[in-house]
């Protein structure tokens, strides 16, 4: 999957319009019928809209909805008529996906509902999708074209689709449809030449139409939204399956499946399993931080102030730094808020325990060597200190709350002293948050601190 960065519509298109009639309409990237994680691939790249035409099903596994909802969700487009498209955007309309033609209104009515109604057998991209089978929809419009016509009755048109409707989905055909019209005696000069010789093809024509429409900058409407609730967590496994299916756009604007990126990661884990101690402490910062009430509204304008500053030094900088490391800017700004959020609760957890801190301090200093991988590092946001100590307590404060570790780090323990909190700590990032039933993965939270420090590239 290659992107042209000129272009920033991407259209997934297969047997129901040849693409070289497509691009001539309207001009954008063009890739083969739409799979899991397609969508996800490009959820970070410069794609803005996304056009869902034609997808694949059966023995491969169709786009998924969450899938749409995520990309919806980065504050993206996506269109579907036609086939596939369509048949989501019913589906999808009510929480932000757009629909259009008559396809889309069929199953956004109630007219047809089944995925078989715009399926069909045919061959493969090498071969232009050449047409085995014929789809339902195109049967059912053409039948439609010949009741309004006078050449069909509506009684005959219910038995005939019904007919149709009842054949594996490989296994339609004009010719089969003009066999039953024949076998029931309906035939007639005009209805053969309307199936034969004018057959319309409304999966093209929605296609067409939908192209045309983005040509003179057109946007189907948008069904006021629902809305929808992510019943999960931002750091779980769900997300995890999520990241993987994304990708990350190299500088040949190559979109690569971060699958590919964590086998790389997982294969050169002897180099970057230092990181994973890091991201244990940022887990447990962040789980710790969470449940305090040292928070503050600050962060938020302090994030964006952070990332104005990149973005008026270069206005390309932080968008090349989220392509290339396959983030989104709500992402960024997210972790930012989380960091600015972090570091003023450290600076008022010193200033409140200030002799505490100073001791704590100390005894890090004194064994650099062991403890340096166990701390955040606040010096690319402009901070001049890392609060080391303050990190160690709030930690170590939220982990004796709940009972986590041996029964000398605790506090019923009345010989808890700076030296033992700061071996306490030591015992908690290196075991990790797996062991006390929070949900880590250290691969994906290596890969994520990557992404963060733009040293995805690595990598790719």
């Amino acid at each position: 999957m290659r992107i042209d960065p000129s272009m920033n519509t991407a259209v997934f298109l297969g047997p129901s319009l040849p693409r070289k009639i497509a691009k001539s309409i309207f001009p954008a990237n063009y890739f083969p019928p739409i799979k899991l994680g397609d969508l996800y691939k490009l959820t970070a790249s410069h794609i803005q809209t996304v056009v869902i035409v034609d997808g694949l099903f059966d023995a491969t596994t169709p786009v998924w909805h969450r899938e749409i909802l995520a990309f919806i969700n980065s504050n993206k487009k996506v269109i579907g008529c036609s086939s596939m498209g369509a048949l989501r955007a019913a589906e999808m309309a009510p929480y932000g996906m757009r629909g259009y033609g008559k396809i889309f209104q069929w199953y956004r009515d109630g007219v047809i509902d089944g995925d078989d109604e715009v399926s069909l057998l045919h061959g493969t991209e090498e071969l232009g999708y050449l047409k085995i089978s014929e789809p339902m929809v195109n049967l059912r419009h053409n039948i439609s074209r010949a009741v309004d016509q006078g050449l069909l009755s509506e009684y005959q048109q219910s038995v005939l689709i019904n007919q149709l409707g009842e054949l594996y989905f490989g296994d339609r055909s004009v010719n089969g449809l003009l066999e039953n019209i024949d076998e029931h005696g309906w035939q007639s000069t005009e209805l053969t030449a309307l199936i034969k010789n004018d057959f319309e093809d409304i999966k093209a024509i929605d296609a067409e139409n939908l192209l045309e429409e983005l040509q003179r900058g057109n946007l189907p409407d948008r069904e006021e939204s629902k809305g929808w609730f992510q019943a999960t967590n931002k750091h779980n496994a769900i997300a995890d399956i999520e990241l993987g299916y994304r990708g990350t756009v190299n500088e040949n604007y190559a979109v690569v499946p971060n699958l590919e990126i964590l086998a790389s990661l997982r294969h050169q884990w002897s180099k970057y399993s230092g990181m994973e101690t890091q991201a244990s402490a940022w887990q447990f910062l962040r789980l710790a931080l969470d449940n305090s009430s040292k928070s503050d509204t600050s962060s938020y304008s302090e994030a964006e102030n952070y990332k104005d500053h990149h973005t008026q030094r270069n206005p390309e900088v932080l968008n090349k730094l989220l392509t290339n490391n396959g983030l989104l800017e709500e992402e960024w700004i997210n972790e930012h808020r989380f960091l600015f959020q972090l570091y003023n609760a450290l600076e008022q957890g010193a200033k409140e325990n200030a002799e505490e801190s100073d001791k704590l301090q100390t005894l890090i200093e004194a064994d650099s060597s062991k403890y340096k991988m166990l701390f955040l590092d606040f010096s690319r946001l402009g901070k001049a200190h890392s609060l080391e100590a303050s990190q160690v307590s709030l930690v170590t404060d939220w982990a004796r709350y709940r009972g986590f570790g041996p029964f000398e780090y605790g506090s019923a323990n009345p010989r808890v002293n700076e030296e033992s909190s700061l071996e306490y700590y030591h015992w908690l990032i290196t075991h990790g948050p797996g062991h006390f039933g929070y949900y880590w993965n250290p691969l994906i939270a290596v890969f994520r601190k990557l992404q963060l420090e733009d040293r995805l590239s690595e990598l790719i």
